[in-house]
């Protein structure tokens, strides 16, 4: 075992209402039975069980409220709060041996080699068959999931070898001034046709199940020959087949999500992951700011926490790195590692797709002339294909704006601007947003109009989601102070 590791849990639980309402009496005897003996441990994890009792309680109650069925819940531990988890989920499965258990139990190795084990957990109702006393995580374990829909049905299907392979779980909220054109988004995200477009595993009568809409905006949990982080970074071109054949009202959506300063959040957790074999892996949490600039749906890229990026066959580096300078003109090291892996993916998708070599790239061999030479023949016969894919990164010094003197359209508006747009920090937009009346300013206040994000715009785009501040794309203000 790695001296430094991390497990995270995500847990559904399934039972009728009554025998949910019993969870957070369940929760509280757990930590209050291990507070009353915590001299007796090797070190005192008082306040990690009060935590999660608390968050079992909360999960609980909000279910009950709403009188739904299932209870779903996340938490991560490290070393210092090992088997809190499984305390609680063991009592739960022992004192209330009706409810029905699924749980996902990630374990990280944080130290060395940053690898991932998925334990598939779960305890159907009317058995005590959990059995975590002996559980460490760092073993692979899988027990056999039930095809029933409340429990995600990329647990269900998960196929940890063999191409194509790709899954992820997270939601999408729709932010702004939307008006009738949430109904266009709704159509489309419950539609056949869009999951189509991303190749997903068969799905045959569980459509509901892929895309759910919440009270905020909507849940998806999918299998995928397309990695998810892909799509967020450029989803005019990885769901082009859909666009395409709704050409009339995705224009006509993005040109109202433009004029209307509308758009999109989508956060990508649990899992993004592409199939071992081909070497890859994206692991973490991943968040995406979908605007448009009037014709299309394009990307900002705030924040992720990555636990590692990896990649195999070191053969085909210098080809990508080539493709990626034929292309614009810039060193492929200049991009930060985020921007990297997420190009990379596409370029070598697009590769594979084209395959000019007649082999893989892993088995590729040149001379630094010869990637040159391969990488340039390639641009020229793709280039119009092969721009979507590598256009939301490029650099590009920002237009500059000369208001009139009188012009004030900002007066009395408030702005944070953090991150990055067309390879320079939004703080450099402080003098012409002065200039229009408005006012920069770096403390969080209830009082902002806007917390304006680029790409990387980092932890402060995490706190205005989880304070519930007005966000804005870089890309809007731009367009506001043209």
């Amino acid at each position: 075992m790695s001296v430094s590791y991390e497990m995270t849990y995500t847990v559904y639980l399934n039972g009728a209402p009554d025998l949910l309402a019993q969870i957070p009496a369940v929760a509280r005897e757990v930590a209050e039975e291990y507070i009353a003996h915590a001299e007796t441990v090797f070190w005192d994890q008082s306040p990690a069980y009060r935590e999660t009792a608390q968050l079992f309680c909360d999960a609980a109650e909000q279910v009950v409220e709403a009188g739904e069925t299932v209870c779903r819940l996340e938490q991560e531990e490290g070393d210092d709060r090992h088997g809190v988890m499984d305390a609680f989920l063991t009592a739960l499965d022992t004192r209330l041996p009706q409810l029905a258990l699924a749980i996902l139990a990630v374990y990280l190795d944080a130290e060395y080699t940053h690898s991932r084990l998925f334990n598939f957990l779960y305890s159907p109702a009317g058995s005590s068959s959990l059995h975590l006393k002996d559980f460490y995580g760092y073993e692979s374990r899988r027990d056999a999931l039930p095809n029933e829909s409340w429990i995600p049905y990329s647990w269900r299907h998960f196929t940890p070898s063999g191409p194509p392979f790709a899954h992820a779980h997270g939601s999408i909220t729709p932010l702004g001034s939307w008006g009738e054109e949430k109904a266009m988004v709704e159509q489309a995200l419950t539609s056949d046709g869009l999951l189509e477009s991303l190749h997903a595993f068969p799905y045959i009568k569980e459509t509901g199940d892929l895309i759910k809409k919440t009270e905020t905006g909507y849940d998806f949990d999918m299998c995928s020959s397309i990695a998810l982080t892909k799509v967020g970074a450029n989803p005019d071109c990885f769901l082009s087949p859909y666009f395409q054949a709704h050409e009339a009202s995705y224009r006509a959506l993005c040109a109202a999500m433009r004029e209307k300063r509308c758009f999109l959040h989508l956060e990508i957790s649990e899992i993004s992951h592409l199939d071992r074999n081909w070497g890859r892996t994206s692991e973490g949490l991943w968040h995406f700011l979908l605007y448009s600039d009037g014709v299309r749906l394009r990307a900002l890229f705030p924040w992720n926490r990555i636990t590692g990026f990896r990649y195999r066959g070191a053969c085909s580096e210098p080809l990508i790195h080539g493709i990626y300078h034929a292309l614009t003109g810039y060193a492929f090291s200049d991009l930060d590692k985020p921007e990297q892996y997420l190009i990379r993916l596409s370029l070598e998708d697009a590769v594979r797709a084209y395959d000019p070599f007649g082999k893989p790239m892993e088995q590729l061999t040149w001379s630094a002339g010869q990637v040159e030479e391969a990488a340039s023949s390639f641009v020229e016969a793709h280039r119009n294909a092969l721009l979507p894919l590598v256009e939301p990164f490029l650099p590009a010094a920002p237009e500059s704006c000369a208001p009139a003197p009188s012009d004030r359209r900002f007066a009395g508006k408030k702005f944070i601007l953090k991150g990055m747009w067309k390879g320079a920090p939004l703080e450099e937009w402080k003098p012409t947003v002065e200039a229009l009346g408005g006012k920069v300013v770096q403390r969080m206040t209830a009082d902002l109009d806007s917390v304006v994000c680029g790409n990387h715009a980092g932890e402060p785009f995490r706190n205005a989601c989880k304070r519930d501040l007005p966000l804005l794309p870089a890309p809007y203000l731009e367009y506001m102070m043209q």
